[in-house]
């Protein structure tokens, strides 16, 4: 299986990771975007070839990219910052006869600078929509960062933390399903629920789901389990576990604790954000 891809500059991949001091992105690196975000490179597929079909040759492997697989461009190593190490460890410890790599002329190393250079295809513009939304933390900050709620991974029992808000993210974007319940745009088949130990995670979603309710009047979200719960609980309340601060922006962990109204930490709304 293969996918043609887009190279992207490497000052349009550094705006989309380093805005958000994500990662760091170099000359080491090529960034790659397909035209059709739902099909990229994700997790497993480490060290998995970009190849030049015009050069027919191999220019990189897959390094890392973004947790959603889909909404930033996919880093590869560049094969030509290392070539010369490739070179000699292998003609160093590789048994007679010598591979052809052994006695190629330099110019024969992967080109450091990928021809054929497409620019992406510009997004199309933004527009108003009343379906998806983000789960956007209320909790004022001194540089007014927003938090939003995202998985740390796209996959059933993952667990939810809050992330500086993007939404061009669609790990950051929900929808209310048929029976209510809270899924991810980018696997609908996946809804916010709780995991274990008032962890909040994504899970299958199931119509006996548990119910998570926004409470308008606290503005916050509920965990609805059952009624013995409920009695011997109360209220349980989706909390960031602690306050962000200024010049951080790792993501936070969040958890369920009881209901207190007078927390800015347990205080949500829904936004929906043009797309």
């Amino acid at each position: 299986m293969h996918l043609s891809k887009q190279y992207v500059t490497l000052e349009a991949c550094k705006a989309a990771y380093e805005r958000d001091n994500l990662i760091t992105i170099d000359e080491n690196m090529i960034c790659v975007q397909n035209a059709n975000q739902g099909k990229s490179a994700c997790f497993g597929d480490s060290g998995g070839p970009l190849y030049d079909s015009v050069e027919n040759k191999l220019i990189g492997v897959v390094c890392t990219g973004p947790s959603d697989c889909a909404d930033r461009p996919i880093i590869y190593s560049r094969i030509a910052s290392g070539y010369e190490w490739i070179k000699e460890t292998i003609c160093e410890n590789h048994s007679e006869p010598k591979p052809e790599l052994c006695f190629a002329e330099p110019s024969s190393a992967p080109s450091s600078t990928p021809v054929q250079f497409q620019t992406p295809t510009p997004p199309l513009s933004k527009k108003t929509q009343h379906t998806y939304f983000q789960i956007m933390s209320l909790y004022n900050t001194t540089n007014e960062t927003k938090w939003c709620l995202a998985p740390v991974m796209l996959a059933a029992d993952s667990q939810v933390v809050a992330q500086v808000c993007d939404d061009t993210s669609s790990g950051q974007l929900w929808k209310l399903g048929d029976s209510n319940q809270i899924r991810n745009m980018a696997n609908v088949g996946l809804c916010l629920n709780n995991l274990q130990s008032d962890t909040p995670g994504i899970i299958t979603c199931s119509d006996k789901d548990r119910v998570l309710i926004f409470d308008a009047f606290q503005q916050s979200l509920l965990l609805i389990k059952n009624q013995d719960n409920f009695k011997k609980l109360g209220l349980m309340a989706l909390s960031l576990t602690e306050a962000p601060t200024e010049g951080n922006f790792s993501p936070i962990k969040v958890n369920f604790r009881a209901l207190n109204g007078r927390s800015d930490l347990q205080k949500w709304h829904g936004v929906y954000p043009d797309l």
